[in-house]
């Protein structure tokens, strides 16, 4: 059964009642959920279902439920209004992240055309977007000229829309770039705060930025 997905819509919403359909030892599927589940390039949340805390979540596809793993057998049962909870400073730190990703990866296609099939990994430590490139100038003129169109970007404060249909599935529309995505995103682009390189490495036509948000 296909678990409604709340964070879709709403990244900030941290606190909500569900109901569980299905229990599989500790793990349990509910018919709504503010969790987001590992994947895209991001971490799953975490937080509690009941109280009990929420170790895992993953996604079993757009048709099926999505599996909250918890640290400890449940106590309540199929049909119970359970209460969920989701830890605020982790998914305020991968929304920032995913969605400074995106805005990077839309950024760099556009400044630079050689550069293409942006992939991204968004964890704490960790975050970057990949590409291939045929011609490219030196890694300097690049890090120096995406960090100036993300900070004017993230000036801007444009609105981050999100929309979903049965057709495309669900989308976002960032400084005028629309793509699918399944992951949370923060609702205007100046939530994303400064963007700093960690490195930008380029080699056998592969670009790597590695980022941090501050």
């Amino acid at each position: 059964m296909p678990t409604k997905r709340l964070y879709y819509f709403d990244a900030k919403k941290l606190e909500h009642f569900a109901t569980v359909v299905a229990i599989t030892e500790r793990t349990v599927e509910l018919n709504e959920t503010i969790f987001h589940p590992q994947g895209g390039g991001q971490p799953s949340d975490v937080g509690t279902i009941q109280n009990i805390p929420v170790i895992k979540v993953t996604d079993c596809g757009e048709d099926n439920g999505i599996q909250h793993e918890l640290a400890s057998t449940p106590d309540f049962k199929v049909g119970d209004k359970v209460s969920l909870l989701v830890d605020q400073e982790p998914r305020l730190l991968f929304t920032r992240l995913h969605s400074a990703g995106h805005l990077l990866a839309h950024i760099a296609e556009n400044k630079f055309p050689g550069l293409k099939n942006p992939r991204g990994h968004h964890f704490p430590g960790e975050a970057r977007v990949v590409f291939d490139y045929t011609d490219l100038p030196s890694k300097e003129e690049v890090s120096q000229s995406l960090l100036e169109a993300l900070k004017n970007a993230i000036h801007a404060n444009t609105p981050v829309i999100s929309s979903w249909s049965p057709e495309s599935g669900r989308t976002i529309t960032m400084d005028g770039s629309t793509a699918p995505c399944g992951g949370t995103h923060v609702s205007s682009l100046g939530e994303v705060g400064k963007v700093e390189f960690r490195k930008v490495e380029a080699k056998k036509g592969t670009l790597k930025l590695s980022y941090n948000v501050c």
